[in-house]
């Protein structure tokens, strides 16, 4: 685990929001950082699949952020392979399907 930051300084905050939220089964706590959001201090808290498949940065996590001063989940991501979709067709294929589309 990398975690950036001692836990009894984000102990607490962790403690509060994961009564408000629920981390995905098959995470593990990876990293706790201290960041700005909004011009706010906050904590930002990365989970990664515990099997450490398709982890690291641009990997799969779920990840949350919490404001330090009133410890408000500002916002949460959970990106996950079985969660995608097919990715947006290109240029060339959205201008062929809009041509085709214009001959009907």
């Amino acid at each position: 685990m990398n975690i950036t930051t001692d836990e009894e300084h984000y102990g607490d905050a962790l403690e509060r929001a994961l009564r408000l939220i629920e981390v995905p089964s098959g995470y593990s706590l990876t990293n706790v950082r201290s960041a700005y959001q909004n011009d706010d201090e906050a904590w930002i808290y990365r989970y990664e699949k515990s099997s450490g498949e398709n982890g690291g940065l641009g990997g799969e996590h779920y990840s949350f952020v919490i404001r330090k001063s009133d410890d408000k989940l500002l916002g949460s991501t959970w990106l996950d392979s079985r969660l995608s979709v097919p990715p947006l067709p290109n240029k060339t294929i959205t201008e062929q399907t809009a041509r085709r589309n214009d001959r009907r």
